[in-house]
């Protein structure tokens, strides 16, 4: 098969693997494997194709300019009088003539095919571009999903530690509210006069002060010194 045989055929299956259904971006990039891939095979394809349009143009301007030298040949050989020679001059030129329209057809198909080329590269990037778009929209959602996930995790942990404390909290207001009730109730006491003792028994203030004094002045005594 020829050079431009060959390309022209991975040119064709570059552009039916391009239109092939895309895979689940979330599957781990093979898609952008592919796509790789494909861009590879549509470069080589265009660049194989290049170079056969590059020959193809060289050997067309060779022929073509020989062309002069066939008409120059077959005059001089009719100025000598030999036709037979001037014949086969003309013959020569004409079959050359032939061929560089030819060449020059084919020249103008690859340069479309290159255009075509041109365009699937174009579109295959765009795709890669969308992917790559996709890919990372895709990560970001998972980035944010597992993140999420540690949050609710923390705060499910959080909420057993608030809860504890809460009761916690809650036993200390009980205790503290019993023993502001209780405090209230001796000042109480206190300011009626009455108190009562560890036993339920009532006590007199009054009598407490008696106590009091009757103390102090027997310590006062015993030291050698006088109340005021």
């Amino acid at each position: 098969m020829s050079l431009l045989g060959r390309a022209r055929r991975a040119a064709r299956s570059s552009v039916r693997a391009l239109f092939a259904p895309a895979e689940d971006p979330r599957r781990g990039g093979g898609d952008t494997r592919r796509q790789h891939e494909l861009l590879g095979a549509v470069r080589l394809a265009a660049g194989e194709l290049g170079a056969a349009r590059e020959r193809i143009q060289n050997r067309r301007r060779e022929m073509e300019a020989g062309l002069p030298a066939l008409e120059a040949l077959a005059r001089a050989a009719l100025v000598a009088g030999d036709r037979v020679a001037a014949r086969a001059a003309l013959r020569r030129h004409v079959l050359a003539a032939a061929q560089v329209a030819a060449l020059t057809a084919q020249t103008r198909e690859i340069e479309g095919e290159e255009q075509g080329l041109t365009a699937v590269e174009q579109r295959l990037l765009a795709r890669m571009e969308s992917v790559r778009a996709r890919e990372q929209v895709v990560a970001a959602r998972l980035d944010a999903a597992e993140a999420q996930i540690r949050i609710n995790e923390a705060l499910t942990g959080l909420s057993g530690e608030l809860g504890d404390l809460g009761a916690a909290v809650a036993r200390a207001e009980r205790s503290a509210g019993a023993m502001r009730a209780r405090s209230e109730a001796i000042e109480e006491l206190v300011r009626d006069g009455t108190l009562e003792l560890a036993g339920g028994e009532p006590i007199s203030m009054a009598e407490v002060e008696r106590s009091v004094d009757g103390w102090l002045e027997f310590l006062a005594a015993e030291v050698g010194t006088s109340s005021s």
